[in-house]
Parts: C-alpha cells; structure tokens; sequence
C-alpha cells in the first residue's frame, strides 16, 4: 500500500538508512493497519543503520538552530507551524536515537535519565549554536 519514504543521513550528510512509514488511504488515514500470516506487524521500519543519523527536511543556508522531532509527522508539524524561522528541521526516527539509552534504576523500568555511555546516539551539529 503508500508509503512515506525518507532519506536518513549520518553525521556526513550520507544515506545510512530508508524510513518507511505505510499509510492509510482510507479516512481518518493516519498509519497502517498491517495483519501478516495473522500477525500484526508494524506500520514503520528502518532499513539500514539509524543510529546517529536523522531525517534531514529542510536545512537552509547558514541555518544556526535545529528544531528536532521525534517522528517526520510531528516535525513536518514544527516546520509549517514556522515557529523558528531559518531554522533546520530534522526527525530523530525515535527518542532512543535522539537521546541513546536509557539508564536503568534499580528496581525501576526507567530511571528518566540518558546513559552517557551511550556514543553513537544522535550529536547535533557544529553549526548549532
């Protein structure tokens, strides 16, 4: 069925990785319900290596400032929206790219901190001031 197709780029600006999100062309729209040999299977995937890397939609000359989303819906949202005008906009694919491991707490699922051991997470950037 449609699919949104995106580019993902790694710190040098090459493609690393295809996003596919497959939609629902039939009101309300929105994502894919997916049975396969009756399993459920996920509306989105990552073909390649993600880690690091985002989906870059726009990044205008001398751009300073990146305004970053989770999802390529919630940052497309961001960037018409025109909150900060000149900025660059780029999707993380999700929160464990953007912001690397989660540390674990004893006796916690969560500790709601990132673990700093964590090196190939997502690093804005030089430019971003």
């Amino acid at each position: 069925g449609p699919c949104m197709i995106a580019g993902v780029l790694d710190a040098e600006g090459r493609i690393c990785a295809v996003h596919q999100t497959w939609v629902d062309p039939q009101p309300p729209h929105g994502k894919a319900q997916i049975t396969w040999q009756g399993e459920e299977m996920s509306a989105k995937l990552v073909r390649g290596s993600k880690k690091g890397a985002a989906i870059r939609l726009c990044t205008p000359e001398g751009a300073d400032t990146l305004v970053m989303g989770e999802g390529i819906e919630t940052t497309l949202t961001a960037m018409v929206a025109a909150g900060v005008p000149g900025a660059a906009y780029w999707a993380g694919i999700d929160l464990g790219n953007m912001g690397g491991k989660a540390r674990r707490g004893e006796g916690l699922r969560y500790a709601g901190l990132p673990d700093l051991t964590d090196t190939e997470a997502f690093v804005p950037p030089r430019w971003v001031r």
